[in-house]
């Protein structure tokens, strides 16, 4: 059984608590991909490890066949066994698109239409980022508004426009990173709702708050039959999002155990 690889989009260029890109290739078994030019580079690459299949499906009842859109891996994608995909972060991304697309507007600020670009090209990558037939772990710095009525926080991704609140519906798991102790660098996952932190767990088979362990959740999944999950990772910077992919390690150990 060759050991599968992953790859990781650098986009934050803080890689240092993993051990940096040294580290970080050892860890994925390919090096790293920097991102400078948001969503659409991240796309590019994964165009050449995936092609797209468009099929006409009949329905007993219905006479016209449906469109089912699907995606197989590229003859690269199989040679160099890639088995998932890691972006961190989804917010820079989101970050570096923002840049550009104020860069190009004559205001130099983003416009309404601008605004409507940014949600399509977001709503179509993570339309064809939960199609695709690989494990993926997408880690997002948090952000939060106070409810006026309640007092209570709720935290979300730092996203901008309907992207913020679109995107929890691409994701099979939605963790949240907590502080175990304060002044200890201690973390642990919940991903279980609560009214402050919309967490996931479509299948219902983690804990409700666990250690930060990415090969436990996709190993769970895989064997409930569900090998391509998809995991989004939401925390405040230095929350433990870069660290907990070390965990990934674990995966190619069980693979060969």
């Amino acid at each position: 059984n060759t050991m599968g690889k992953f790859i990781l989009f650098d986009v934050d260029r803080s890689l240092a608590s993993i051990g940096g890109d040294e580290g970080a290739t050892k860890l994925a078994g390919v090096p790293p991909v920097k991102v400078t030019g948001g969503i659409v580079q991240i796309q590019s690459a994964l165009e050449k490890l995936f092609i797209k299949k468009v099929t006409k499906v009949p329905h007993p009842i219905f006479e016209d066949p449906y469109v089912v859109t699907t995606f197989e891996p590229s003859e690269l994608c199989v040679k160099e066994n890639i088995e998932g995909i890691v972006i961190d972060t989804l917010s820079h991304s989101f970050r570096q698109d923002l840049r550009m697309l104020e860069n190009g507007s004559t205001s130099k600020a983003m416009e309404m239409k601008d605004w409507g670009k940014i949600e399509r090209m977001y709503g179509l990558f993570l339309e064809t980022l939960k199609l695709l037939p690989i494990w993926a772990v997408v880690t997002c710095h948090a952000d939060y508004d106070k409810d006026q009525a309640t007092g209570i926080f709720r935290y979300m991704p730092n996203l901008k426009g309907a992207t913020r609140g679109s995107v929890d519906d691409y994701f099979d798991v939605i963790v949240y990173n907590k502080v175990d102790k304060a002044g200890k660098k201690e973390f642990s996952w919940q991903t279980s709702p609560d009214p402050s932190r919309f967490c996931k767990d479509r299948r219902n088979l983690l804990q409700p708050v666990m250690k930060p362990d990415l090969s436990e959740v996709i190993q769970a999944y895989q064997k409930n039959g569900h090998p391509f999950v998809k995991i989004l990772v939401i925390g405040e910077s230095g929350t433990g999002k870069t660290r907990s992919l070390i965990t990934l390690e674990q995966l190619s150990k069980k693979a060969q155990a």
